[in-house]
């Protein structure tokens, strides 16, 4: 492994709980996707200086904190504002932490890229979607007014000597321009310094689910894309740049694979896929605090919202995650696998499970002589 995929790796150990941090949820695109739709709400500079002492109703002092700076658009909160921000939380000794962001780029500059390399170690977390992100909401085809901007900065990000974590949402779109372009996306990794690719399964929340009939994607249509792109990587991952940490959730599933394989009893993957939403993840907005990753809080108390999900207490959570696993009983991948994302239908009609068990089955079928 090398020194800088070491150093990459190293800052997540040992961190105790994922918080992110709304800044601003408005955006400066429009995107049929969203599942935080557009709203006034905003973080103050006091509220973020009230960090520690929201984390502190559930994590102990000298933690190791995972901040996830988001939205919205996280950079409309502004460079030197949040330039304050992290300085502040620098020196407030109560707990350590490890800040990333996800951003679409509009707003990169020299500033922003001083900003990632002083407190983001180099890295940051960029956000890309095919055909479904418009520059003008009444125009349809300002997506590719985005896609050229948005490739002209990922240069710049490149440039700048950051590396990127790429997070694309699996739509309707995508696939069709994916199974298009099967080798496009790898060909990005060295062209453009990517540390790694995650591919998020689309919730039907927020404006996805206005939009859900020309966007939407059932479980068995994701499993059978990422079937396909497991095939597509698996041939090619020995040829690409070293310091490329892999596609998610393709590396995570292949290791929980390898532990139950060996025994294990416990999932081994990170994010949606760890069920740790049960325990370990947080939201805190202009509203407050709130018990839960990002997808299950987007709209609750969004006045923009179409419905409101409500899951936001831990017992609400984890008794809704126990009554979701009881329909896992007899299923083999059953210890490693998170059930899916509870802001989703454990079972859509379309074959397949919110969990992936085609997806499972496939990796564990084509990997059964390495184990």
């Amino acid at each position: 492994m090398s020194d800088e995929k070491t150093k990459y790796t190293r800052q997540y150990d040992g961190v105790s709980d994922l918080v992110y941090v709304r800044l601003v949820e408005a955006c400066n695109l429009h995107c049929a996707h969203c599942f935080i739709p557009a709203n006034p709400k905003r973080m103050s500079i006091n509220q973020c200086y009230s960090l520690p002492d929201q984390i502190e109703k559930f994590a102990s002092h000298g933690s190791i904190i995972n901040i996830r700076w988001h939205g919205g658009e996280p950079t409309l909160f502004g460079v030197d504002r949040l330039r304050k921000v992290l300085h502040f939380l620098e020196k407030d000794k109560r707990y350590s932490y490890v800040h990333d962001i996800q951003t679409n780029l509009i707003n990169f500059d020299e500033r922003w890229a001083e900003l990632y390399h002083e407190y983001f170690s180099g890295v940051v977390g960029v956000s890309w979607d095919w055909k479904v992100r418009l520059m003008d909401k009444d125009n349809k085809e300002s997506y590719k007014d985005f896609n050229s901007l948005f490739f002209d900065k990922l240069k710049l990000v490149s440039d700048s000597g950051l590396k990127v974590n790429l997070v694309i949402t699996v739509t309707k779109e995508f696939i069709k321009w994916f199974d298009e372009n099967p080798l496009e996306l790898l060909s990005w990794i060295d062209k453009f310094s990517i540390l790694s690719i995650h591919l998020e399964k689309l919730t039907k929340t927020g404006r996805a689910r206005d939009n859900w009939e020309t966007i939407g994607v059932s479980h068995r249509e994701y499993s059978s894309f990422m079937i396909r792109l497991f095939d597509i990587y698996s041939l090619a991952k020995n040829s690409l740049n070293v310091e490329f940490m892999g596609i998610s959730p393709i590396v995570t599933r292949e290791a929980d694979i390898k532990a139950l394989r060996n025994g294990a009893v416990e999932r081994i993957s990170t994010g949606c896929l760890s069920g740790e939403c049960d325990t370990r993840f947080h939201t805190i907005d202009g509203s407050g605090y709130k018990f839960g990753c990002s997808a299950l809080t987007s709209e609750y108390d969004n006045v923009n919202a179409t419905s409101s999900l409500t899951l936001i207490t831990v017992e609400d959570i984890a008794e809704a995650r126990s009554v979701r696993v009881q329909s896992c009983d007899g299923c083999k991948y059953k210890p490693i696998c998170s059930s899916g994302c509870l802001a989703s239908v454990k079972f859509d009609g379309s074959g397949e499970c919110s969990g992936g068990k085609m997806f499972f089955s496939h990796i564990e079928n084509t990997n059964e002589n390495l184990y």
